[in-house]
């Protein structure tokens, strides 16, 4: 099976850094220039009203996708599988449930919808990758949401304890928000969970973040920049990749250091 993570490399994306990202504040590269205000401000209303049109052309579609009926279109005994937390961790992950649900009809056929009417404004998505944004145009009712947030959940938000301040601990956060709002039934709430992520926040998505990493940390904003880096070039890019294998990139060092200990 075709899954989010082998899915064959998309073509390199166009550069958005100008346009703030939902989960944060800052451009997306330190190293481009700055827009004027005005031509900044142009180009974030644009894209959120192309984000938009993007939702009233999925609930002009008959019938309107939902997560929902595509959970119907999956074999019980794939999804099921989905949700056993016994299977080990690299055959199967978070993203098992989604991948199942981008591969129904229903989401191929919202893919190809979406990509056929915005292709111009984000070019070189892979299929999976047009159907991931259609859901997240789902949950989110076609709304971009202020810096900071997605879905009405508030990445900035401090919470209560030190736990909802580590980065490992973030995924469990937004879906827990989706279920309390209703966005997403328990059933589906960690497929909308890894597709939100996915177009707003993928280094949330990495594999084995250690549970003392503090998201506000030097450590992980450069983890982050580095993530974004990566999705600029191809939004599919970060997926399935290792904390450990991004610090390894940034310092190579620790490489060294690694092999030095094992002589």
């Amino acid at each position: 099976m075709t899954s989010i993570n082998n899915q064959p490399l998309a073509a390199p994306l166009a550069n958005h850094s100008h346009i703030t990202d939902r989960h944060e504040t800052k451009t997306t590269n330190s190293a481009r220039p700055e827009p004027s205000a005005p031509a900044a401000h142009r180009s974030a209303k644009m894209y959120d009203e192309t984000y938009l049109n993007m939702y009233n052309t999925i609930q002009q579609m008959k019938p309107p996708p939902t997560l929902e009926a595509m959970r119907a279109q999956v074999p019980d005994d794939k999804w099921n599988a989905s949700l056993d937390r016994s299977k080990p961790f690299r055959e199967l992950g978070r993203s098992y449930g989604l991948s199942l649900l981008l591969q129904t009809p229903m989401a191929q056929e919202l893919g190809r919808k979406l990509k056929e009417q915005f292709e111009d404004f984000f070019p070189g998505r892979s299929d999976l990758s047009w159907a991931s944004l259609g859901i997240t145009a789902l949950l989110t009712q076609g709304k971009h949401g202020d810096p900071g947030e997605i879905a009405g959940f508030d990445f900035d938000s401090s919470g209560t304890s030190s736990w909802d301040e580590m980065a490992a601990n973030m995924f469990s956060r937004l879906k827990t928000h989706l279920i309390a709002t209703g966005r997403a039934t328990p059933e589906l709430a960690e497929a909308a969970t890894y597709a939100l992520l996915w177009n707003s926040a993928p280094e949330y998505l990495l594999n084995f973040i250690p549970e003392n990493v503090n998201r506000h940390s030097d450590t992980w904003e450069a983890v982050r920049k580095e993530i974004s880096r990566m999705s600029d070039d191809d939004n599919q890019a970060p997926l399935g990749k290792f904390y450990d294998s991004i610090l390894d990139k940034l310092d190579p060092q620790r490489v060294i250091d690694r092999q030095n200990e094992g002589v």
